[in-house]
């Protein structure tokens, strides 16, 4: 994008009003009251899915979308913010999340014009672009409501606002001592978002879902496709994945634990989807911090020759459905303690991107196989190998 090789925007959606994007969400957070500090929504958790939109926009007087050739992420820092959320309008309730434990003052809240109002802007968002894809960002812990919607909005900016990009706000607590309760609440929200992939998947105008989960998220999606292929454990896998319409899910800087991700892939969860990439990282701080607390190695982070044997290798080489990627050696990856890389470093923003975009397989993406493990990593002339897909990547911009 920086020397207009190539214009994402060509076939994106029509922003009506530059210095508005309106982005759709989900989340099964409660929604704030007076006593809450936290705008919009609070951390504390439901299992009910509310659905909405919001307006986000460009920090300062004056300022644009049209304006942004690179934009940074926001998160609760003492940071200048580049991005803001200048409004959120809560649909309803998705009618399907109700549960026997819905209380009777939430049931009297339930309206199927919610779900209505929702629906048809992601249709009107999917009429407008050549892509009828939906993309689901799911965050980390520590972050509140808007976290995730500002996350999403760059991404969908810089895929030229093709198909539908939604942000899946679960009930963290933005606060960093909270770490241990929000794991609990990322396993109590799997069947939330279960049910949120479910309804999505029923409408006809979806034609793929993509997933990108990150750091603690991880363990949300891991587990909520863990839930889905046990539901589906007697239909064969072509079925399955064409009735869940789960394309691409990326695990990014994966708080998981290792061990029990390899338990789910045992128990077919590759089964239910297109393709998986796991981006890892040797210079993951707050991985290193969390396999200690733990004692347990992190999915997120990078495996060596001494932690992988050869029966490991052969089920990896030859499981065509996940890539793990090390991005060890990519540029800008140390930065913020080496946990936001998927946006902090141009080459893994760049890898991510494409992923998303394309069906182009890590190879033709400029990344080169380790000489020794199952695992991709970026070359020195990453740049130089990626650019020479250019010619395709403008044909995917301009279909």
């Amino acid at each position: 994008m920086d020397d207009e090789t190539y214009n994402p925007f060509e076939q994106g959606a029509v922003i009506q009003n530059p210095e508005r994007l309106p982005l759709l969400y989900a989340t099964n957070r409660v929604p704030a009251g007076e006593e809450d500090k936290e705008p919009y929504y609070s951390g504390r958790r439901s299992e009910l899915v509310h659905l909405g939109i919001s307006g986000i926009g460009v920090a300062g007087e004056g300022k644009t979308w049209d304006d942004m050739t690179r934009i940074t992420e926001t998160r609760n820092s003492g940071k200048n913010p580049l991005l803001e959320v200048q409004d959120v309008t809560e649909f309803g309730i998705l009618e399907r999340s109700v549960s026997p434990f819905t209380s009777p003052a939430e049931r009297r809240m339930i309206s199927p014009s919610g779900t209505e109002r929702f629906l048809v802007e992601l249709r009107s968002q999917l009429a407008q672009t050549s892509s009828n894809d939906v993309i689901i960002f799911v965050h980390g812990y520590n972050v509140n409501f808007e976290n995730p919607l500002l996350v999403a909005a760059q991404l969908w900016h810089y895929l030229g606002y093709r198909g539908s990009f939604i942000a899946y706000s679960w009930p963290s607590t933005p606060r960093g001592t909270a770490y241990l309760k929000d794991l609990d609440t990322a396993a109590y929200s799997a069947r939330s978002f279960r049910v949120f992939l479910d309804f999505l998947a029923e409408q006809d105008e979806v034609e793929n879902i993509h997933i990108l989960g990150y750091s603690a998220g991880t363990r949300l999606v891991t587990q909520t496709l863990y839930q889905k292929a046990l539901q589906m454990d007697e239909i064969p896998s072509k079925d399955a994945q064409l009735k869940t319409k789960l394309d691409t899910v990326i695990l990014s800087n994966s708080d998981m634990d290792r061990g029990l991700f390899g338990t789910y892939l045992l128990d077919g969860q590759l089964n239910i989807l297109n393709r998986m990439s796991l981006y890892s990282s040797s210079k993951d701080v707050v991985l290193m911090g969390s396999r200690t607390l733990h004692s347990a190695p992190r999915m997120g982070q990078t495996l060596s020759r001494e932690e992988i044997d050869d029966e490991i290798i052969n089920y990896f080489q030859f499981n065509r459905k996940i890539d793990i990627i090390d991005v060890s050696d990519a540029e800008q990856v140390t930065s913020n303690s080496g946990h936001f890389y998927f946006l902090e470093s141009p080459w893994v923003s760049s890898d991510v991107l494409l992923s998303l975009l394309t069906d182009l397989k890590p190879h033709e993406r400029g990344l080169e196989l380790h000489p020794d493990l199952p695992i991709w990593v970026f070359p020195e002339d990453y740049i130089e190998r990626s650019r020479l897909h250019l010619d395709y990547l403008g044909g995917v911009f301009k279909e």
